[in-house]
Formats: C-alpha cells, structure tokens, sequence
C-alpha cells in the first residue's frame, strides 16, 4: 500500500473538522475536545504513520474510515428526519394519496337521495 500523498492527507482532515461542525453548531469547534484530539492525531503522525508498528497509510485509513461513519451518521439522520411516519392516517386519506375516492356513506335518515 502506498504511502497517502499530503493533499489526501489534508482533505480527510478538512472532511473530518467539517463534519465535527456540523455535529456542533451552537458552539465554536475550536473549544471542543474533540478538535483538539484530532489536530493532536494529525500532528503526532505528521512524519510517519508507523508509529505504532502499523503499515503506510494506516493511520490515514483510520481517518477515512471515520470520515465515512462521520458522514453516513449524518446522512442518515438527515434521511430519517426526511421521511419519518406521521403516524397513522385514516381510510380515506390514504385513498386520497394514492388516487382512490372513496364512495359517500349510506345515512339512513333519507337525506341522500
């Protein structure tokens, strides 16, 4: 496996500090620990990604890999808030979605007719 070039490098750590802020907006992500352990990450391996016994580009697969929960969360959550069920709906407003109307109902007072 190749070792990972550094403009690589620098967009998986911009992906990751963005999907960080988008996680928190409310807050400033420069306050946040989690920024500062990713920044720490990303300096501590700067010269090599072997520091822990691990091949090239390991710690950068890592990353990735984070990255990709990081977003696929997001979109997730983003997909359930779009179609989630508004519980349930009558006979009739079924029938209206889908097309079908359906027949008026029998009174038996005679004032149908």
């Amino acid at each position: 496996m190749a070792a990972p070039t550094r403009a690589r490098t620098l967009s998986v750590l911009r992906g990751l500090l963005h999907e960080l802020k988008l996680m928190t907006p409310k807050s400033k992500l420069r306050t946040t620990p989690v920024y500062s352990y990713v920044l720490d990450q990303y300096r501590q391996h700067q010269l090599t990604s072997n520091t822990y016994c691990k091949g090239d580009g390991a710690m950068n697969h890592l990353a990735e890999t984070y990255l990709c929960l990081l977003k696929s969360t997001r979109e997730c959550k983003e997909l359930r808030e779009e179609f989630k069920g508004h519980g349930e709906r009558s006979t009739e407003s079924t029938a209206n979605l889908v097309g079908y109307k359906l027949p008026e109902s029998y009174t038996e007072n005679g004032s149908d007719s």
